[in-house]
């Protein structure tokens, strides 16, 4: 008697690098923000202005989020603004970029606001 096992894996439970990258450069490259003089930029938040991004942190097999590193001046982030990315996984099992979070360097009320903007963030990670 021959017995067969079928083991199934669902790639999609856990959010992958390189997916997560490209939704993140998608959407600032759809919400790059140009420094004013009122709120002290002297920089652009764009896809240039990307220093690093950090390593997925999953916490569940429907959420997960990823830090990263923007070289942007105003006069509370100092070249060094962080933002957290946050992505959750739909009823159709697609991750989705959904919203950020200001980590370090989001002080000055126009880029507050515009943190503050984008929590309905709505990008597939693919």
């Amino acid at each position: 008697m021959a017995t067969c096992f079928f083991v199934s894996c669902d790639t999609n439970k856990k959010l992958n690098q390189v997916n997560a990258e490209k939704a993140i450069k998608e959407f600032v490259s759809n919400n790059a923000l140009k420094g004013s003089g009122s709120w002290g930029q002297t920089g652009t938040l764009n896809v240039e202005a990307i220093q690093k991004i950090d390593p997925i942190s999953q916490f569940s097999e429907t959420q997960a989020s990823a830090i990263v590193n923007f070289n942007f001046h105003d006069s509370f982030s100092d070249g060094n603004l962080i933002l957290k990315f946050i992505f959750n996984k739909n009823v159709d099992k697609k991750w989705i970029l959904t919203s950020i979070e200001p980590v370090q360097g989001v002080g000055s009320e126009g880029l507050s606001n515009w943190v503050r903007k984008q929590q309905n963030i709505n990008i597939v990670a693919q």
